[in-house]
C-alpha cells in the first residue's frame, strides 16, 4: 500500500469530500509507481486545489509531504488531513 506520487488534480465531490488524482513522480531513475490512481480526502479545506503539483509519499497509515505528516490513511483509498501546526 505504498504511495510515491504527485497530485495531478483535485476534484470536489457533492458530499464535501475531494478526490486527488495521483500520477507518477519523475525521479532520476525514471518514473515512480504512484501506488494509487486516486484517493478521497474526507476533510479538504477551502483552497485545497492549490495542492496540485505536490509530491506525496507514504505507507499503509500515513501520507507525507517531504518529512511532514500530511494525512492519515483511512482504509485503502481514503485520507483525513492532519491539523496544521
Amino acid at each position: 500500500m505504498s504511495i510515491d506520487a504527485v497530485i495531478e488534480a483535485v476534484e470536489r465531490n457533492d458530499d464535501g469530500t475531494a478526490d486527488i488524482v495521483l500520477g507518477s513522480r519523475k525521479t532520476r531513475d525514471g518514473d515512480s509507481c504512484s501506488g494509487q490512481s486516486r484517493m478521497t480526502v474526507e476533510n479538504p479545506p477551502p483552497g485545497f486545489e492549490a495542492c496540485v503539483g505536490t509530491k506525496v509519499w507514504g505507507g499503509g497509515e500515513t501520507l507525507m509531504v517531504g518529512d511532514t505528516k500530511w494525512a492519515d490513511r483511512i482504509g485503502y483509498t481514503r485520507l483525513k488531513l492532519v491539523p496544521r501546526r
